[in-house]
């Protein structure tokens, strides 16, 4: 977006402008997916009804109706396994391999809990050693953005990565 002919501007500063947060425009646009952490084994998981296309199950997933295997174990959640889950009556928790959430993106910034420093911002790209800071902080609960290999939109998440401002202040203070 140009403004006055003279240089881009990227058009989440404009939202910042206009008082919206970082959190706030990531879930006015993402949905947001709770996946839940066993602090004792480090194990994930997530709702069968939510599980994200390229995320690969550890275990089976069985329509609790029919006792069909809708996902075998080991594999990757494609499209018509997606909308398969989709359509199962009850939700129930699956165990998620860690490894296929490197390259997703978390909503909630990680803070130590001893110092009160934030360890991994909002908006970060999980890494093998944001899944390390993730073990050491104890956590039983993550939030990451609903980007998977089907709706790969992320134009907003990009944007805001590059655009470097934290608030409405210093959002008004790039646009003039």
């Amino acid at each position: 977006m140009k403004i006055d002919r003279r240089r881009k501007l990227p058009a989440t500063i404009l939202l910042q402008a206009f008082g919206m947060d970082i959190k706030t425009i990531l879930e006015t646009y993402y949905s947001i997916e709770k996946i839940n952490i066993t602090t004792k084994d480090f194990r994930f998981f997530m709702g069968s009804k939510t599980l994200l296309i390229g995320l690969k199950v550890k275990e089976d997933v069985i329509d609790p109706k029919t006792d069909d295997v809708v996902l075998k174990a080991g594999k990757k959640v494609t499209l018509s396994a997606a909308k398969k889950l989709s359509r199962i009556s009850k939700s129930t928790k699956v165990e998620i391999d860690p490894e296929s959430l490197i390259g997703r993106f978390l909503f909630e910034e990680i803070v130590d809990p001893a110092t009160g420093e934030i360890e991994v911002e909002t908006n970060s790209e999980i890494t093998e050693g944001v899944l390390e800071v993730i073990k050491k902080s104890k956590l039983n609960e993550i939030q990451i953005l609903h980007i998977d290999e089907e709706t790969s939109d992320m134009v907003i998440r990009d944007t805001l990565a590059v655009a470097k401002t934290q608030s409405q202040e210093e959002a008004i203070k790039e646009i003039y």
